[in-house]
């Protein structure tokens, strides 16, 4: 084997709360939309590939002045970006990185692979001898864009996700051009996955499986605002879910307790379904 990876979730990686120093660990928190990466070589575990979507910003729509009440400036809002963490086993380093989305730009470097998401370009540095690992981890790039980026409302497989109409009034609306970026499209965009969008419609508050376990904050947010474009309804994973309770998964997190196959399988102890929601006692 040349390299592999693939998805892991809160069964195989510790939940912030549950380690000392988290600097020093890599951790994963479903509750904040993060979807995290293992890549493998031939020697057993290369890498971590950790991401969310980050600096979403719901805008607000401006008000116009009367004769009674002053007019008030709306907010514009922000697309957000891709914000990952890579850490080599083997050196335990990690890196860290904001996709440069709202500036435009789609091209970058992690570790030893650079990256142009709108060409499907990927230069990787020979000298290392790890050409197929950091193939990898470019791919991965492209994978967690795909799980973790916002969706329209109501948005399914095979539809546009660009805003309908390019502008809001006199202004442009800014907005992640993800279906003319290759590498995006090519690790699936438009097509069924396991988004965090998926997975919230499709469980809802009790989602597993690694991207939400137990009481999760999920806002729809409602916006068709300057500076979001037709982005109404889009999920949001980054609340602040459980912190009342002191946890990060209510419930397990997602294998915590049992849920996701811990001891039994998705609703084996009751969690993540009940007493025997998803098939746990054959129901």
């Amino acid at each position: 084997m040349a390299a592999v990876a693939h998805l892991i979730g809160s069964d195989q990686l510790p939940l912030p709360s549950q380690v000392h120093n988290q600097e020093k660990c890599v951790t994963l928190n479903p509750k904040k939309g993060e979807r995290a990466i293992l890549i493998k070589n031939h020697s057993g575990d290369w890498g971590i590939l950790v991401g969310k979507w980050d600096g979403y910003k719901r805008g607000v729509a401006g008000i116009p002045g009367t004769k009674h009440h002053l007019a008030r400036r709306g907010k514009p809002g922000c697309p957000g970006y891709l914000k990952v963490s890579f850490t080599k086993l083997s050196t335990g380093k990690t890196e860290h990185l904001s996709l440069p989305y709202l500036q435009n730009i789609f091209s970058f470097s992690l570790y030893d692979v650079t990256v142009n998401m709108r060409a499907g370009a990927i230069h990787v540095n020979a000298e290392q001898n790890e050409v197929a690992e950091n193939l990898a981890l470019a791919f991965s790039l492209a994978l967690l864009h795909v799980l973790c980026s916002p969706r329209p409302a109501q948005w399914s497989p095979g539809q546009p996700t660009k805003p309908s109409n390019g502008r809001n009034g006199q202004k442009a609306i800014n907005y992640i051009p993800s279906e003319d970026l290759a590498l995006i499209m090519a690790a699936g965009h438009l097509e069924a996955t396991p988004s965090n969008y998926y997975i919230h419609n499709t469980h809802g508050m009790n989602a597993c499986s690694g991207c939400a376990g137990g009481d999760v904050d999920v806002n729809g947010i409602e916006a068709d605002v300057e500076g979001i474009g037709d982005l109404t309804g889009v999920v949001d994973l980054g609340g602040e879910g459980a912190d009342g309770l002191g946890m990060d998964g209510a419930c397990g997190g997602c294998g915590g307790c049992g849920g996701c196959g811990g001891c039994g399988g998705c609703g084996g102890c009751g969690g993540c379904g009940g007493c025997g929601g998803c098939g746990g006692c054959g129901g």
